[in-house]
Parts: structure tokens; C-alpha cells; sequence
């Protein structure tokens, strides 16, 4: 070990001593050389960089839902209305994965432009015991009286709903606690199927294309300002130095 280290030692003295000869006594430094190489490490690093958000990286999928109106099925949606009631929740899906759904629960406007989220189905007021008791309701809630009102309100809930009678729902805004445990109720019941699935699948495979797409953008916008910027900055510093274009030192 000791005669390897020596000979190696002997080696680099010889080395520098015909680099020496040839500079004068002097060390050459090329600064360009070593930019260059810098430039080409700074390149490979950003390559690597976005190859690699595109292929580990794993994309947002979340799925939106529509209710139209009370007792409707969540049909596929792209996106919610400003005015629509919002429910976030999260799903199961096969091999342990979860999907981020969002419920859009369609608003209707108030008299007062306000939007309502309806509810709940109750009995109408086409039939006659029915058009009482909401009579009786109102006035009660003109005087004041809550417990009437209330108790009057039960009563309503309580009454059978006609399949032959139009179909009548109570709305609320949706931070009503009544509205908000029906849309409860409708995110806890919901479970994926078979298109769902695929329905995932298509939006992953997208998201994912989408990704390559951003990452290649990334690459070569990256790539092509640092070109710009180091040939920029070389051709500023040659013409500073007195070096000719494609040179990396003055000509003797």
C-alpha cells in the first residue's frame, strides 16, 4: 500500500511538472470549460427533477355528484353551481384506495333571491286535513307562538304522503341543521359502483397524461432558459475578455 501511495504520489509531480513547462510556471485555468460543466450538471439535475415528479408523483382524483332536488340519485357532475350546497366526504374504492367525492345539492331560489336546499318531502296541502294544519301553522309562527308552531309541524311529518298528491318539499338554507343532516345522510349512503369505478380510472389516466404534459412543459421551458441565460452570460463575458466567439481563451 505504502509503495502504490509513493508511485502515485511520484506520478502527479511529474504531471505538474509538464503542466508547468507548458504554462510558464503558471496553473491555466478555463473558467468557460468549468462553466460549462456546471451548466451541464444543473441540466442533468432538472431532468431528473421532472422525470421524476411525473412518475412518483401521484395525481388528485376526486369525483363530483348532483342532487337535483329531494329523492334524487347523485348523477356524475363536472363541477357545482355558486349557489349549490356542497358536502365533501371520502369513499372507499377497491385495493384499500379512497376517493374524494363532492356532493352538489341544487338550489332553488327563495322569494328573496336567497337559495334553499330542499329537504324533505312532506304532505300537501291539496289535501284538506293537511291545508288545516299549515294554516294553523302560519298563523301560530305570525303570533309568536313556537311551541304551536313546532308541535303543528310534527303533526305534519307524522301525516302518510299520497302517491297520487303533487309532491311537496320543505327547503331551508343550507346551514339549516335539518338540511345539513339530509345531505349527511345522502354522503353516508353513498357508495361507489362498477361505472364509478371506471369513472376513476378515466379521470386517473387523464390526470396522469395531464402530468406528463406539465412535466415535459417544465423540462424543456427549463432546459431552454438555461441555455438562453448561460450562452447570454458567456457571450457578455467574451466580449469583456477579448475572446472570440467559440474560444475559450484570448489568441496569442
Amino acid at each position: 500500500m505504502a509503495e502504490f501511495l509513493h508511485f502515485a504520489a511520484e506520478r502527479w509531480a511529474r504531471n505538474m511538472k509538464k503542466s508547468n513547462q507548458k504554462t510558464g510556471g503558471k496553473v491555466a485555468i478555463n473558467m468557460f470549460a468549468g462553466a460549462r460543466r456546471i451548466a451541464l450538471a444543473f441540466a442533468g439535475l432538472w431532468v431528473l427533477g421532472c422525470v421524476a415528479y411525473a412518475i412518483f408523483s401521484e395525481p388528485y382524483v376526486s369525483l363530483k355528484y348532483s342532487v337535483e332536488t329531494y329523492g334524487a340519485t347523485p348523477t356524475p357532475a363536472e363541477s357545482c353551481n355558486s349557489k349549490d350546497a356542497r358536502k365533501f366526504t371520502t369513499v372507499d374504492a377497491p385495493n384499500d384506495a379512497r376517493v374524494d367525492v363532492t356532493f352538489c345539492f341544487v338550489s332553488s331560489p327563495a322569494d328573496d333571491g336567497s337559495p334553499l336546499i330542499p329537504f324533505r318531502q312532506v304532505v300537501s296541502s291539496s289535501n284538506p286535513e293537511a291545508a288545516r294544519v299549515y294554516e294553523a301553522r302560519k298563523e301560530a309562527l305570525r303570533r309568536g307562538a313556537h311551541d304551536d308552531a313546532a308541535r303543528l309541524t310534527q303533526y305534519l311529518l307524522s301525516m302518510p304522503i299520497s302517491p297520487w298528491e303533487p309532491q311537496t318539499v320543505w327547503m331551508a338554507n343550507e346551514y339549516d341543521k335539518d338540511v345539513r343532516a339530509y345531505m349527511d345522510g345522502i354522503a353516508g349512503a353513498f357508495r361507489l359502483q362498477q361505472s364509478d369505478l371506471e369513472r376513476v380510472q378515466q379521470v386517473k389516466r387523464q390526470k396522469l397524461l395531464d402530468q406528463w404534459m406539465q412535466a415535459l412543459q417544465i423540462l424543456f421551458g427549463g432546459l431552454a432558459v438555461g441555455w438562453a441565460l448561460t450562452a447570454l452570460i458567456g457571450w457578455i463575458a467574451r466580449g469583456f475578455l477579448g475572446i472570440p466567439r467559440g474560444k475559450d481563451h484570448r489568441p496569442a
